[in-house]
């Protein structure tokens, strides 16, 4: 074990460490994996909430002194065995008080500007595996920790972003598979997740060894150095951080039956989903009748930037008037329990007009909807072609298109165009007039893919691509439609101005 004040020193000690004996540190983060997973998956069960806030108060700050004392007792060449990774639970009195401890300081620390918890964050990281490394008392470890981390603190912030860039892979995946909503389990089969949780696992006893080779270094060399002095105005961010703690406790407990009327909610949502999927309905429906305010029967909060300039005679009523400066910008908010959820398939649909003036020839986005890691749209090419394109957004690099090859949209007169995602065949198909003009098979499966803008006459994210023409009755549905019904929508006779 290098006494080296480092980071690099410090990464290589815990290489060293890993390369030495990897099959057993590398249960250690698989074991701990086991552990954590099922209680984020079951967290919105009925006593869910309950569950996690036992966890995380009680068991989860004991466990990772443990996994950490695992580890440095193979950094010290000790004999490491798997009851080490328990062993926080010997000494659970001392070492859940340490954490209590920081976990106050950094609460009130945040309180207060944010900055002073980072601070203290460091300061005090170490204080949890000094209470179990070395028998100390929780205020005797809140300030050996407070005195090996002095002058050392850029490191740590050094060391913690270097391994948060190793770890960035994974990091990105996790986000995106566990951002604003719960997963199942067949989001945690897909390639991308598999591959990062075992980057992850590989590279975890590396992280791990890394932290406490520091740990060890800084220890030795604050045996020389004089105590840090912590004056009881020092805890004042602890007396805050305690009020906010009791205050959260309280809230969990106040309705004890929050997280089943959450796992109602969750039951209606589906039973709202499936509703709608049997009887056929969008979930989106723009009839450009002058109002925005009919999308549908189901209540979702839109909010709508930009207006087509002017109204005419559509298929059905009237239609909007695209001139390419004008576009109809909508953010969906859906909440987070999947009132929709386009990675089942999607199909868009509606009808168009290209404009006859040829300074304006009609090309441009008709409809588009994006957010949540995938791209679906409706487009237009120069050439007057219609055009269909899923892309994703992440680690897959394969998007799809579908294309209506040598066959030019007639100018004044109204077609019907249908994008069509199929999840379960991996399809894209594109529709025109109910035919379908071409199929792309194998495309990206988009798990993640909820609708959070839609763009019509412009693309969904921006003014670019407008359209020039005319655009009625717009409709997004959250499954495939099949030929047959594509067809049948595209029978209605237009009412041509």
């Amino acid at each position: 074990m290098s006494n080296e004040i480092s980071v690099m020193s410090w990464f290589a000690t815990g290489w060293r460490t890993y390369r030495q004996r990897p099959a057993a540190l590398l249960v250690a983060p698989i074991l701990l994996w086991f552990i954590y997973l099922p209680v984020y998956l079951v967290y919105r069960t009925p006593s869910g909430t309950i569950l996690m806030w036992g966890l995380t108060t009680f068991i989860f700050p004991v466990c990772m002194a443990g996994y950490h004392f695992f580890f440095l007792k193979a950094v010290r060449g000790e004999p490491a065995q798997l009851s080490d990774l328990f062993a926080g639970f010997r000494q659970f009195g001392r070492v859940w008080c340490a954490s209590l401890l920081v976990q106050l300081l950094m609460t009130g620390g945040f309180i207060l500007l944010v900055i002073p918890g980072i601070v203290w964050a460091l300061k005090y990281a170490f204080s949890a595996l000094l209470a179990l490394d070395q028998n100390l008392t929780p205020m005797e470890s809140v300030r050996f920790s407070a005195r090996m981390t002095q002058g050392s603190k850029w490191r740590m912030v050094w060391g913690i972003l270097f391994g948060l860039l190793l770890s960035l892979p994974s990091l990105i995946v996790f986000f995106r598979t566990f951002r604003g909503q719960q997963p199942n389990w067949t989001q945690l089969w897909t390639p991308q997740f598999v591959l990062a949780t075992l980057w992850s696992i590989l590279v975890s006893p590396w992280l791990s060894a890394t932290v406490v080779a520091a740990y060890e270094s800084l220890r030795q060399k604050a045996e020389h150095q004089p105590p840090v002095v912590v004056t009881r105005r020092a805890w004042i961010p602890a007396y805050i951080g305690g009020l906010i703690l009791l205050w959260s406790t309280i809230s969990t407990f106040r309705e004890p039956h929050a997280t089943q009327k959450l796992a109602q909610q969750l039951e209606r949502n589906r039973t709202e989903r499936q509703t709608r999927i049997e009887r056929k309905e969008p979930i989106l429906y723009l009839p450009f009748d002058g109002t925005t305010s009919d999308v549908g029967p189901y209540g979702f909060s839109i909010e709508v930037m930009g207006t087509p300039v002017s109204f005419g005679a559509g298929v059905h009523n009237q239609a909007g008037i695209f001139n390419g400066n004008s576009f109809l910008h909508a953010h969906i908010h859906i909440d987070t329990q999947k009132r929709v959820l386009l990675a089942d398939g999607a199909t868009l649909e509606l009808w168009f007009k290209r404009d006859s003036r040829p300074d304006k020839p009609g090309s441009g986005t008709l409809i588009s909807t994006s957010g949540g890691g995938g791209n679906l749209a409706l487009t237009l090419s120069d050439k007057g072609e219609l055009v269909g394109r899923l892309s994703s957004v992440g680690f897959s690099t394969k998007d799809a298109s579908v294309t209506a090859h040598g066959q030019s949209v007639p100018i004044d007169q109204w077609t019907h165009a249908a994008l069509v995602y199929d999840v379960q065949m991996r399809t894209l198909r594109l529709f025109m007039n109910g035919t379908l003009v071409d199929e792309a098979r194998e495309v990206p499966v988009l798990t993640q893919w909820r609708p959070i803008s839609l763009g019509v006459g412009a693309w969904a994210s921006s003014t670019s691509g407008s359209f020039n023409g005319w655009i009625d009755e717009c409709k997004i549905y959250e499954f495939p439609k099949a030929f047959e019904a594509v067809a049948e929508s595209a029978k209605r006779t237009p009412l041509n101005p």
